[in-house]
């Protein structure tokens, strides 16, 4: 069976090159340079990978859209399980190399594979399931991360633990984000469907990005009130007397990167919003990022079929996003190769920031205008494609080899 193209939505490539972007800046700019406390880490601090995930979350929708309206949701299932599948594969690939990067491909391959059979699910099962993990899911990895050392495990053990639960990316978080990909992602297309009806789809998916603009605004600021009010009246005073530290110390730590673990367990696990912690507010309050980057992306240019795309820069950089799984790859082979040239004594750290960025954008750029001129997908979006379709095909003969039940005899 071959899969029909997947339909590209323009606010979303654009979406899915804002997050790359971002978690080049992260990487590069404020792990070369450090500049704590500046806009640099404070916009790309968290919030990068996790849009990132969301937008896997509404590509994820997109992808199941067509076959699953076709009735063929068990190819639809098989085509995810096998594009997370190769996604995991890459980042294991890539996760062997020397670098100073978390490589996001592992955890976000298998959270893929993991929401395969929630795609067909209703918004109220989707929504009842990413609460409860947003809420239990920091609850759960505070009790495992206390309770790690008590027991001897097996290599294998804590690489299962490390990507479920306590690594910089545990799939428990990520899963969360993708949910939330997905609805946004059922949401722009019951957009584009009633636009398109309508003849009015740049008036409806603009209306729905102001909509989730709004409602990430709302969320940011929600997250950050009740979080400054716990960590200045509980959590704060609490850490000054256990540690012995004047309170701003302990203010100070408790908005340090938790690479993928609370700060504590309880309370602190819900209601400290601190950046790559996985709690509850810090999951809405970078839910909340990623709505405003798409809303306002919606909001400008849509689906992509409206006057703004005609223009050339526009289609580069939505051609780009549309190869964010190739972007980020050669990304990520930059930084092994600063890794070795560094370590070899060849460069400084602090001397190849600004010029590493620039190389990645120039690449960045470059692969957008070939696609733009060949009009075909970035190589790694190809393999993806494929693995796709192989996985729906293979998912389509083991229906067609199940034997249908028997009539029961009177």
């Amino acid at each position: 069976m071959t899969a029909s193209p997947i339909p590209r939505i323009a606010a979303i490539d654009l979406a899915r090159l804002v997050a790359i972007v971002g978690m080049m800046c992260s990487h590069l700019l404020t792990e070369f340079t450090v500049l704590p406390g500046s806009l640099v880490t404070t916009m790309t601090h968290g919030f990068p990978s996790t849009l990132f995930a969301v937008v896997a979350g509404v590509g994820s929708a997109i992808a199941a859209d067509r076959p699953s309206r076709r009735g063929r949701d068990r190819e639809a299932a098989g085509a995810q399980l096998a594009r997370g599948l190769t996604v995991a594969l890459i980042g294991v690939a890539l996760a062997a190399m020397p670098t100073f990067v978390a490589v996001v491909l592992v955890p976000l391959g298998v959270a893929i594979m993991v929401i395969a059979p929630l795609l067909r699910a209703t918004t109220a099962t989707l929504s009842a399931i990413a609460i409860g993990l947003a809420i239990t899911g920091p609850l759960l990895i505070s009790q495992i991360v206390e309770h790690q050392g008590m027991a001897e495990r097996g290599p294998i053990l804590r690489t299962i633990d490390g990507v479920l639960f306590t690594g910089v990316y545990p799939v428990i978080t990520w899963v969360v984000y993708l949910i939330v990909g997905l609805l946004i992602g059922r949401a722009v297309l019951a957009a584009t469907r009633s636009g398109t009806r309508a003849n009015t789809t740049a008036n409806t998916t603009a209306s729905l990005g102001g909509r989730l603009a709004l409602a990430g605004i709302v969320g940011i600021a929600v997250a950050t009130i009740t979080d400054a009010i716990y960590v200045a009246r509980f959590a704060g005073p609490a850490l000054a007397a256990e540690i012995d530290a004047p309170v701003s110390i302990a203010i100070e730590m408790l908005r340090q990167s938790g690479y993928g673990t609370p700060h504590g367990g309880g309370w602190d696990a819900i209601l400290i919003a601190a950046p790559h912690t996985g709690t509850f507010l810090d999951i809405v309050r970078t839910v909340g990022g990623a709505a405003i980057v798409i809303g306002v992306l919606l909001a400008a240019v849509g689906s992509g079929s409206g006057r703004i795309m005609r223009s050339w820069p526009v289609r580069v950089l939505a051609a780009a996003g549309s190869a964010g799984l190739t972007i980020y790859v050669v990304h990520i082979l930059t930084t092994v190769l600063l890794t070795a040239l560094a370590e070899e004594g060849v460069i400084e750290w602090e001397s190849w920031d600004l010029p590493a960025l620039a190389f990645n954008l120039v690449v960045l750029l470059g692969l957008g205008v070939v696609l733009v001129v060949t009009g075909r997908r970035g190589p790694l979006e190809a393999v993806i494609r494929w693995a796709g379709q192989t996985g729906a095909s293979v998912a389509a003969k083991t229906r067609k080899a199940t034997p249908a039940p028997r009539a029961s005899k009177a």
